[in-house]
Order: structure tokens, then sequence, then C-alpha cells
């Protein structure tokens, strides 16, 4: 039996790399099977085939979204657990950790979400509601933690001590290294991650997302849990995976681990991002580096003797993203690593020579909108604002080379990517001024990344039918409050949406 055709027209579809916006387009099993620039074209095809007719009218639709720089195995642990955020009351958050302390059956109790600029939580606040059980509030981030006296007496004798110039044994305050140990250390059952995941698809597939680049593998356990969902057939995204760990590259994986991604610096929460004497911290403090020029090189070499070939470098600070480029044009120049493909992430503090330099080398660089935002949250501390998330001067320099990912604020989506990506809270942090030029940032040029641009990431014909519909085209930023995916397509099927 022949699969018949469906074919969408609308006043508000957006997103083919061939013609930009297009009267229409057809699908048929898999696959966009044409598209279509004016109604002539459309009337004609369908008279050809027969086709089921969709009008869209004025709502939006897109290319789904590639999410290049996600989380999922990281923050999909943490999808069950108790909210403390936007909390400000501790009265209001003793009651909810008491809530979860009667009502969990695992010994620790944890919960997240917490923000620290809000709300003031400390050991000695946790252990007078329990000394007895371990208690670990995570805060929004993903980058710390405050821990009771028995949560970090627990974690420090089993290793964490190793990082003990990142623990305030005081306050209960564990970050950086120290915190990612405590991850580490802390992982879920293989099946556990495994429905985790699903839980966590649900919400990215609500979000406009199709396809994700999770950056954030830690353990075999999650590799695993990948394996078994893909051989039980229950993923339903795409996923390309990357590891923090080098010893898990070269992993026996149905999803084979692409690359090894890696973290220069800090951030700006605490003052770690590494920075240059000309962005020093108001108190002439550079922040924290941790990996050199030399560092980052010789974890490259390792990385292709092992037969990788992609090197994602997270940094935050202007030390950071010149450090990052410094040893990418080193890499560049060694026949051994000149063919690696290398990824600069968050590079939230650059000027145009940074951008330009970056490309030049021919480097992937992936954004992230959501980072606009610290320059209201720490911009007590936080130098020459300018040069904080330069969104319009990486648009001019980087081109197709130029993605947006949402890193940790996944739970935010297309929509809310595009309004940061839009509205920013400076100028020089603006994208785009239409959604509609924002798309290839979130569609197209993420697959070029992973050599994916023959399979995803724009409607046109042979490609894989991955779109998303939205209720409205948004035209201002209030439009954006009432604005919402309503449904998400994979291979031609709806998996979201009534």
């Amino acid at each position: 039996m022949k699969t018949k055709a469906i074919a969408y027209y609308g006043t508000e579809i957006y997103g083919s790399a061939t013609y930009g916006k297009l009267y229409g387009f057809a699908v048929k099993g898999y696959v966009f099977d044409q598209t279509f620039v004016n109604r002539e074209q459309f009337l004609a095809y369908v008279e050809e085939t027969g086709a089921t007719i969709i009008n869209l009218a004025d709502k939006l639709c897109l290319p789904a979204q590639i999410d290049s720089y996600n989380m999922p195995a990281l923050m999909s642990r943490f999808i069950r657990l108790n909210s403390l955020g936007g909390m400000q009351n501790p009265i209001d958050a003793a009651s909810m950790i008491e809530i979860t302390l009667k009502n969990t059956t695992d010994e620790w109790v944890t919960l997240k979400n917490w923000q620290k600029n809000k709300l003031k939580i400390d050991r000695s606040f946790l252990d007078r509601l329990s000394s007895e059980r371990p208690i670990v509030i995570i805060e929004q981030n993903l980058q710390e933690a405050i821990l009771n006296t028995l949560a970090l007496a627990r974690c420090i004798s089993a290793g964490m001590e190793e990082f003990s110039n990142e623990i305030d044994p005081d306050s209960g305050h564990v970050k950086g290294k120290a915190f990612h140990w405590y991850l580490n250390n802390n992982c879920p059952e293989e099946q556990s991650i495994e429905e985790d995941l699903l839980a966590y698809e649900d919400m990215l597939i609500s979000l406009g997302v199709t396809a994700v680049h999770d950056t954030y593998i830690q353990h075999p356990e999650q590799i695993t849990a990948y394996n078994n969902l893909y051989k039980q057939g229950r993923l339903r995204l795409r996923y390309r995976l990357y590891t923090t760990e080098l010893n898990l590259i070269g992993t026996n994986s149905e999803l084979p681990i692409r690359g090894l991604q890696i973290f220069v610096d800090g951030r700006y929460a605490d003052q770690s991002a590494w920075q240059d004497k000309n962005h020093s911290y108001k108190d002439a403090s550079e922040g924290n580096a941790y990996l050199a020029p030399e560092d980052i090189v010789n974890i490259a070499e390792e990385l292709v003797e092992k037969s990788a070939k992609e090197l994602l470098i997270y940094t935050t600070g202007y030390a950071a993203c010149k450090a990052a480029l410094d040893a990418a044009q080193h890499l560049k120049n060694l026949p051994k690593t000149q063919n690696l493909i290398i990824r600069l992430c968050g590079f939230e503090t650059a000027d145009q020579g940074l951008l330009k330099k970056a490309r030049k080398l021919g480097l992937y660089l992936n954004m992230l909108p959501h980072l606009s935002e610290d320059i209201n949250l720490y911009q007590e501390h936080m130098p020459k604002p300018e040069d904080i998330n330069p969104l319009e001067q990486a648009q001019q320099h980087m081109g197709e080379f130029l993605s947006l990912g949402a890193g940790y604020q996944s739970k935010q989506g297309l929509v809310a990517t595009l309004q940061l990506a839009m509205y920013p809270p400076r100028i020089h942090q603006k994208l785009t001024e239409k959604v509609t030029d924002a798309v290839p940032y979130l569609s197209n040029y993420p697959a070029l990344i992973s050599n994916d641009q023959k399979q995803i990431g724009t409607i046109d014909k042979g490609l894989s039918a991955d779109f998303v519909i939205l209720n409205k085209c948004p035209q201002q930023k209030h439009d954006f409050i009432q604005t919402k995916v309503i449904e998400t397509h994979i291979a031609g099927q709806k998996i979201y949406g009534s």
C-alpha cells in the first residue's frame, strides 16, 4: 500500500535552505516530498497526487530545533526532584524540604533549582531539618550545591576532599570540580536513567526539539541506558553523544560517542570565569584557569589517538576564550590534529578580534542566548559588559559556523531561545530583528556541525520531515508570552500535539 502524501500550506512557513519562505510543503512517508513557493505549484501537486490538504493559516511552521548544546543525560537525572526554584522565603523552603524528607524512599534527600541570589541556605539550615539523612540542595545552574553535615562528611570521606579548595566546610557549599565529583559519584541505576531520559524527551519534544547534541555523558551506565532504549526502539529524538570523560571515548555503543567536552574555566556566578587584566573583576581577581592551552593540546592529541573526531571546548571568561583559540591554532598546525573538528561552547566573553580568529581557524561556535542574562545577574562584579555574549558580532563574523544551544536552560525551549536572541538585556547581544532570520541558527547550522545537513535541519525535498508548528508568529516582545509549540513532527510522524 502506497503512503499518501500530506500537503501543508499557510502564510507563515519558513526554514527552507533553498527558498527561505514557502507557500507550502508536502510530506510523504518519512521525508519532505516537495516544497512549494506559490499556490499554483501546490495545487498542481495536490491534483497529481491526491494529497490530503492541511491549512496552517497564520500559524508559524519551522524546521524542528536541533539543540546543539544540551545535557539530557545530566538534566534527566533531576527531572523528578522537588524544586526550590523561585523560593525567597526560608520558611517555605524548609516546608518543601520537610515534605521531601517524609515522602522520598531514598536515603539521600535532593532538591533542585535553588537560586542562591534569592534564597539564603547553608549547612546549619539543613542540619536543623535533619542530621540523620544526607541533604543536598542543587543550584539552578547545575554548577554548585549546599550539603548538610552528614552529606558533606560522606562525600569528603569518599574522595571529594581532593577538591578541598572548592569546598566551604562552614557553609556546606561545594562548587566547580567538587560539585562535579558529587555528580560523578552519585549516579542512578540504569533503569532510573532510562525512565528519566524518556521523561526528559517528553519535555524537549513539547518545546519543539527533535535532535539533541548531548554534551554531558559522564558514566558507562548512561551509555548503557541509551543503548537499551535505542535497541528497544523507544528513543524518539535524534541523539549525538559527547562525553566529559576521556576514558569513555571509544566505548562500544549503539549511539557512538562523537567527541569530548572539556571546561577551561568556571563562570560568573562565583567569579571563577578566567579573565585577563583588562576584564578582571572589581576586586582585581581574574578567576580560575582549569586548563591552559598546552593542556588542551595534550587532551586533543590523546583524543585523536582514540579515533574521536570532535572536541568541545567550553569557555566563559575572556582569558579562557583566548586560551581556547591559542590551543586551536596550534592544533590546526599539527598534522596529527589538523582535521579534528573543534567547537567553542559558551564563549561568553568575546570581542571582534576573538570572533574573527575563530572564523579564520574554521571553528564552530555554539553560543547560549540565556547567558545574556548574566549581564543583569552579576553586573556588580562583571567587567566590560559590552563583551558579554556578543551575539550580534558572532552572527556577523561566524555566519553558518554559529549555532544556538540551550545548555542547562533546556526547559526554555525553542520559543524562549528565540525570544532571548531577539530581545536580550543589551543591544550587542541581539542576534536578529525577526524570528525567521534566527531559524537557521537553531536548525540548519547545527546540522552542519555533525554533518547531518543532508538528513535534517531544513524543510527541503528528500530531508527527514522534522518540523514544528507554533500557534502564532511573534512580531513583538510581548507576543512571546502567548506563543507556544502546538505540534512537533519527527520523520513525518506527529509525536506531540492533539
